[in-house]
């Protein structure tokens, strides 16, 4: 067993996460081992939540996302299971940000047992281990969900690496929309039903990233207009074109065919290429360029 001890932190007590006492129906106190007074919930913290069976495209992704991410500033929090969540604080290690790991179950379970060296691994390099439930309370169906709310509580912005239809990652990307947080997603095939879900939340609410500076800027650590007009010197010109097109006047496809004289497959092609770029979002139909 760790030989980090756990304490109890009460809702009224400082040290208890100013976050969590935001959002509805707030743990009453957590369970935690670390110091979690050690500044590490006073950096930006990035939410990463996804399947338990990730694929080799979402491990690539996802190193990818980590490998200009702003270490000295970021913290990341994840629930600890199989597939992402491993990766996830995995990776947070391995690039020495501090990670933390909200669990379902007991603070003194270790689970899955597999992650036995990773929750050694997490305290050692200055992470938390925390829970709501005590001791070797074992999870239940119904504490999932109430540690994914921790999650998007915690979080200032959350990236949804793979999620399948009915995946308990959309139980957190719901929750950190309702709370008011960054939804993020990584740019998925139309046709992986295993991240059938990324698709879904694209659609509803969340915001699609390929680059770790989009990350940075999005959590408010690089400059906005400087990261956007990197982004636009890498366009086509047949997508710049279009992108400043939207940046005078909302339109449709059939608008934008009329205006620009491209067929609708290419204009449906290029709108598509700069929503994944995150330059641009659809709305009642209406395609609209993000204001910096």
């Amino acid at each position: 067993m760790s030989k980090f001890s756990s304490y109890y932190v009460d809702f009224d007590s400082t040290a208890y996460p100013q976050s969590l006492k935001l959002i509805k129906n707030p743990p009453k106190g957590l369970y935690i081992k670390g110091d979690i007074d050690s500044g590490i919930m006073n950096r930006k913290i990035l939410g990463v939540v996804g399947s338990r069976k990730i694929s080799e495209y979402s491990k690539s992704a996802l190193v990818h996302l980590f490998t200009n991410l702003l270490v000295n500033e970021i913290t990341t929090v994840s629930g600890f299971m199989y597939g992402v969540d491993t990766e996830a604080h995995k990776e947070s290690l391995n690039r020495s940000i501090p990670t933390i790991a909200v669990l379902p179950c007991g603070i003194e379970l270790i689970h899955p047992t597999s992650n036995y060296f990773l929750y050694q691994r997490i305290l050692e390099q200055g992470g938390l281990i925390m829970s709501e439930y005590e001791g070797t309370t074992a999870p239940k169906k119904w504490t999932y969900p109430n540690r994914n709310r921790i999650i998007a509580g915690l979080c200032d912005a959350l990236l949804v690496v793979q999620a399948g239809e009915n995946s308990g990652s959309l139980i957190t990307a719901h929750y950190a929309n309702e709370f008011g947080k960054q939804v993020l997603t990584i740019p998925v095939s139309i046709f992986a039903g295993s991240s059938v879900g990324n698709l879904q939340i694209l659609h509803k609410f969340a915001r699609a990233v390929y680059l770790s500076r989009q990350i940075n800027t999005l959590l408010g650590l690089e400059n906005t207009k400087d990261a956007e007009n990197d982004l636009i010197s890498q366009l086509t010109n047949e997508e710049k074109l279009l992108y400043i097109s939207l940046k005078d006047n909302p339109a449709n496809t059939d608008v934008l065919s009329s205006q620009l004289n491209f067929s609708s497959s290419e204009i449906s092609a290029l709108l598509t290429i700069l929503t994944i770029k995150g330059l641009i979002y659809e709305e009642s139909g209406f395609y609209h360029a993000r204001q910096s």
